[in-house]
């Protein structure tokens, strides 16, 4: 996931599967329901050490992605290497929103218990990157968390709410994820899932190098096996 939607990233090669940052240890039971503390109370709560912040599951849903969300995103930055996803210097913030609320995108904000914007995620073309190929139906999914929660041990609810949420209301066959072979946490945390690697390709214009990753939809995370896609 990237904060470039489809449009922008045709120039800037940029991918918007894969901006976590993620711990792949993640601990929990992350169930359909969960009812628990927004992650704003959890990460500034004095005294929590890191360690523990990787068991505590949180309670997330999905919205269609509104335009005071949109320009919040903008004003996202990630950290180096994965400031790679952050908006290009000069842009036009307004072709940005434009973008980020384009119905064919099919853009959602991801929220936790107290609405507080946590994440977004986009379901069809806007989850694809130029080169790579696509010829197999499944639905693409791009998706990217809010930076200050990377590397925290969110990821995998993070991940599995957006799955759970497109598995009851799209009802795919299988999901796919495009993924910037530098980001290894991401990818860690989707094999973790399940999901498999069914091509990789360079794009020529920036020189990265993207993995193409598939999975069942129709299954939860403990029943993929494999090479099961």
């Amino acid at each position: 996931m990237a904060l470039l939607p489809a449009s922008k990233r045709a120039r800037a090669s940029r991918n918007p599967g894969d901006s976590l940052g993620n711990d792949v240890g993640i601990k929990g039971n992350i169930n359909d329901e969960l009812n628990f503390k927004g992650l704003n109370d959890i990460i500034s709560k004095e005294g929590v050490e890191s360690k523990y912040n990787n068991m505590i599951p949180v309670a997330l849903h999905l919205e269609p992605l509104l335009e005071e969300h949109a320009r919040t995103l903008l004003s996202w930055r990630y950290p180096p290497p994965y400031d790679f996803y952050n908006p290009r210097a000069h842009a036009d913030a307004e072709d940005y929103v434009q973008a980020f609320l384009a119905p064919e995108f099919a853009f959602h904000a991801v929220l936790d218990d107290q609405g507080q914007l946590v994440g977004f995620c986009s379901f069809g073309k806007d989850g694809q990157v130029p080169g790579g190929q696509y010829t197999q139906e499944a639905l693409d999914i791009g998706l990217g968390m809010r930076p200050d929660l990377t590397g925290r041990g969110f990821g995998l609810a993070f991940v599995q709410a957006i799955l759970d949420f497109a598995r009851k209301r799209m009802q795919p066959d299988s999901f796919r994820l495009t993924v910037a072979n530098f980001n290894q946490r991401a990818l860690a945390l989707y094999h973790k899932m399940g999901f498999c690697e069914v091509d990789s390709f360079c794009d020529t214009e920036s020189g990265v190098g993207y993995t193409i990753m598939v999975r069942p939809a129709q299954v939860r995370p403990a029943e993929v096996r494999p090479g099961q896609v």
